[in-house]
């Protein structure tokens, strides 16, 4: 039996709550050629990422990284990993993680921005 993968980028940070519900939110303009889709397009370097294939939560409730990302798409299958490279980066509060499929960003990175921070762990390869 062949097991199918996703491969995809991760990030975790710290948003104020207000911020963390609009980050993502599309602008939709006339000129699509200059504008980004939405903050986290123009904080990644890109105008445009498919957003079926995105994913991201926040919580100011969450005791730990695991706790975090219950609950979303094959978070049994990539929690953990995602928890451990949170560790070892030594970031605590965070409140706010998103993950999208590899071939969405081109070059992904961290980001520090006004009042927000976010800090990349690489890519994550999981069974779906």
């Amino acid at each position: 039996m062949v097991r199918e993968t996703e491969t995809s980028h991760f990030w975790v940070g710290h948003f104020p709550a207000a911020l963390a519900s609009t980050y993502f939110a599309e602008v939709y303009e006339v000129d699509r050629d200059e504008t980004p889709l939405s903050a986290f397009a123009r904080d990644q370097g890109e105008r445009f990422y498919d957003h079926d294939f995105l994913e991201y939560g926040f919580s100011d409730t969450a005791g730990s990284a695991e706790e975090l990302v219950a609950g979303y798409s094959y978070s049994d299958q990539w929690g953990a990993e995602f928890a451990r490279r949170v560790a070892a980066a030594g970031l605590s509060e965070v409140n706010w993680f998103a993950f999208i499929s590899e071939d969405e960003i081109d070059r992904p990175r961290s980001v520090q921005g006004d009042g927000y921070w976010y800090h990349y762990l690489g890519t994550i390869n999981y069974p779906i």
